[in-house]
């Protein structure tokens, strides 16, 4: 019996989920910088936004090499004190296959035609 239990737990182990690896971390300093990742490692990338309503970061990554696996928003403390308008925006992305890519996302409002910015980060995935 405890040995089936052992089985069980290190399976578990063994499958963690993809936000439960440690990510390599992106973000606005390395727009437009080539990176080399491995297959399988979780991308995570951090770009500032605003707590008003208004323009919002846009994944337009193509479907391949990686996906979205979630997004997240959370608060700038400054001074010790939660920002009423800055946030960092947050999406985390798994390597899946191997191949070259980009991660793509462009900040946009609901009215404007064109983004205000972009971010682009070309990946090969090994």
């Amino acid at each position: 019996m405890k040995h089936a239990l052992a089985i069980v737990l290190l399976l578990a182990a063994l499958s963690a989920p993809a936000w439960a690896k440690e990510a390599v971390i992106l973000t606005e300093a390395d727009n437009g910088k080539p990176r080399t990742i491995a297959a399988g490692s979780l991308i995570e990338v951090r770009l500032p936004g605003s707590q008003e309503a208004g323009p919002r970061w846009i994944n337009r990554s193509p479907l391949g090499q990686v996906r979205l696996a979630t997004a997240d928003i959370r608060g700038v403390v400054e001074d010790g004190e939660v920002s009423a308008t800055k946030m960092t925006e947050v999406f985390y992305f798994e390597a899946v296959m191997t191949g070259e890519t980009a991660l793509s996302l462009d900040y946009i409002t609901g009215w404007d035609e064109e983004p205000l910015d972009r971010y682009s980060v070309p990946l090969v995935v090994e």
